[in-house]
Formats: structure tokens, sequence, C-alpha cells
């Protein structure tokens, strides 16, 4: 008798500690973000100075382009009309977060959390970006990185590489 109660008593915490974890939205994972080719870094042209991150990024790494000319007027720096300009900037995959001017040469993408570990961004600044000086860009230029890979180390049953001298 008393080693069924204990039976029933263990069976019904495991029932609820199972349908608990779905009343509160635990769910098994993550949406898988989509694959990103690895591109080589670009040519720039002679009005865009620099882009980063390159190559292996830290997760808290900015992402930055920076222009030898304006894109717009000092005064139109936090002026929602240059929403629009900011459209020819994408990040693939799609994070929570936007693109901003930090100055009037400056833009960066502002995320919400920190970039994901092993994963692979494209930055594309698309046709028709232009600055005050009217360079252009004809096509688009894009170019990725990589965040740093995760390392997995002290798992059971695997012995460490033991150095030799």
């Amino acid at each position: 008798m008393f080693i069924r109660i204990i039976q029933s008593l263990l069976i019904l915490t495991f029932v609820i500690g199972v349908t608990g974890c779905n009343l509160i939205g635990i769910v098994p994972g993550k949406e898988q973000l989509p694959e990103v080719s690895a591109l080589t870094p670009p040519n720039l042209p002679d009005w865009i100075e620099e882009i980063s991150p390159l190559g292996d990024a830290k997760p808290l790494q900015q992402i930055r382009i920076r222009f030898k000319e304006a894109l717009i007027p000092l005064e139109s720096l936090d002026n929602p009309e240059q929403e629009s300009l900011l459209q020819k900037f994408e990040l693939t995959p799609n994070l929570p977060g936007h693109f901003r001017f930090l100055t009037p040469r400056m833009v960066e993408f502002e995320a919400e959390k920190a970039l994901p570990k092993a994963t692979r961004f494209q930055v594309t600044l698309k046709a028709g970006l232009a600055d005050l000086k009217k360079h252009r860009l004809d096509k688009d230029l894009a170019w990725s990185f990589n965040t740093e890979v995760i390392n997995l180390s002290n798992l059971p049953g695997v012995n460490p590489i033991e150095k030799t001298e």
C-alpha cells in the first residue's frame, strides 16, 4: 500500500513537471537563423573609409560603416526623415535592432542584445546609397563576418590532449 502511494506521487510529480513546462512556455530550442555564405572583403569605393567588423568578431563588437564625407547634414542627425536613408543598410540574418547615425559620417547597427556566437553575418549597403558630395553606390556592396565559435571543454569521457615534449 505504501509503495503504491509513493509510485502514485512520483507519477503525479512527473506529470505536473512536464505539463508545467508547457504552461510557462519552456520550449526545446530557438528558431534557427538562416545560413549566410562567406564573402570576401570588398574593394571599397574611395568615398567609404572603413567597414567593420571583418573576419572574426566578438559578440559585443559593433557593426560600423565610416564614410569620408557626410551622408546627412549635421543638423539632421536626429531627424526622423533620415530613416529612409538607413533603409539602404541591411544585416542578414535579421536581428532585433536597427541601423542609426552616430555622426553624419558614421552609421552603426545598434543591436538589442549581443550577437549570437558561432554565426556568420552579412552586411549590405544597397545600391543608390549616396553622400552629400553625390558619391553613389551603383550596385550593392556586401561583406560577411563571423562571431566567435563555441568552445566545449571538460566533456565527460573525453581525454584532454596531452602535450608531448
